[in-house]
């Protein structure tokens, strides 16, 4: 539903940083990716001041597209998200086979994640599984498998 106002919206006012940004969320979860990254470079383009949510909608792109290295360089540039910046950096990391860095944002998921009340115990595989779905709506069940997959060989529990 959110994506039919974000187009609204857009329609109503096509050069809005916000909801270009908004629309290239939405395009980031979905089988979208080139268009996400394309909708993600206008609105910061058009608002160079405020790219953080920009940024992580490429680096999801990036990530489910298997582009891990440019994935990483998104994430790097960006502050926030919760769990979900430095899960993505460290699923980036073990794609990469570079584990000493996916060790590193790793722990750094485990001490946001101490306190966080939302967070489930430390190695809870079907809670963390239920938790990411609950941030993570991808429309693809391959590019939720493939972010598992990356969080996993980070130590991470998914």
């Amino acid at each position: 539903m959110a994506k039919v106002h974000v187009e609204k919206a857009l329609e109503l006012n096509p050069n809005d940083y916000h909801n270009m940004c908004s629309k290239g969320y939405f395009l980031a979860f979905s089988d979208q990716t080139s268009e996400s990254i394309s909708c993600s470079i206008e609105a910061m383009r058009w608002n160079p001041l405020t790219p953080e949510n920009c940024l992580f909608n490429i680096g999801v792109a990036e990530y489910v597209a298997g582009r891990y290295s440019e994935s990483l360089a998104s994430f790097c540039k960006t502050k926030g998200w919760g769990l979900l910046r430095p899960a993505f950096i460290a699923a980036c990391y073990a794609q990469l086979d570079r584990n000493t860095q996916a060790q590193v944002a790793a722990a750094e998921v485990w001490t946001l994640a101490s306190s966080d009340p939302s967070a489930p115990e430390k190695m809870d595989e079907a809670r963390w599984r239920v938790y990411w779905s609950r941030i993570m709506k991808f429309e693809n069940p391959i590019y939720w498998e493939k972010f598992l997959e990356g969080i996993r060989k980070a130590g991470l529990p998914g």
